[in-house]
């Protein structure tokens, strides 16, 4: 006689181990499932996360490259040169903005030593050697001019 519907009858121990083994499998099935649903959720979750990330990136990189470009101050960021005791003796400029330019009148300094681009600086104005010296070491921001107009004053090389 058949065993009435939805009912399962285990006749020797091992249909019942063999049962018992399908309904783990079954159970392992379904919880991986739900965990792999789980994780694709959090993983688009996240890559949304990013692309907004980026985007805010490449946003804030445009407002700064913009005020960069656009301020009326001449400003160039450097990285400085030590000699083997650790005193400045050059720096290389790594980009300056169009207010830099027309207030040096020099351009396309990028990658280049000051010392190419304003032959005797640092016999001429040490104290500029000095101050962007104590500012790389420091991190502490100094304003300063330089008289263009002194005897010591040496033109720029294009």
């Amino acid at each position: 006689m058949a065993p009435p519907a939805g009912r399962i009858v285990v006749r020797n121990p091992a249909d019942y181990i063999r049962l018992s083994a399908l309904l783990l499998v079954g159970i392992l099935i379904s919880v991986l499932s739900e965990s792999l649903h789980r994780s694709k959720e959090r993983l688009a979750l996240t890559v949304v996360e990013l692309q907004r990330s980026d985007e805010m990136l490449v946003e804030s990189e445009r407002r700064y490259r913009s005020l960069f470009e656009n301020m009326s101050d001449g400003f160039a960021y450097c990285r400085m040169v030590f000699d083997q005791e650790g005193h400045p003796i050059n720096f290389v400029y790594i980009v300056a903005n169009a207010a830099f330019a027309a207030q040096t009148g020099v351009q396309y300094v990028e990658g280049k030593k000051a010392s190419e681009v304003f032959p005797g600086i640092a016999e001429a104005h040490p104290e500029l050697i000095e101050i962007y010296g104590r500012v790389s070491l420091t991190g502490q921001p100094e304003r300063f001019e330089i008289d263009a107009n002194s005897p010591n004053h040496r033109q720029p090389r294009h």
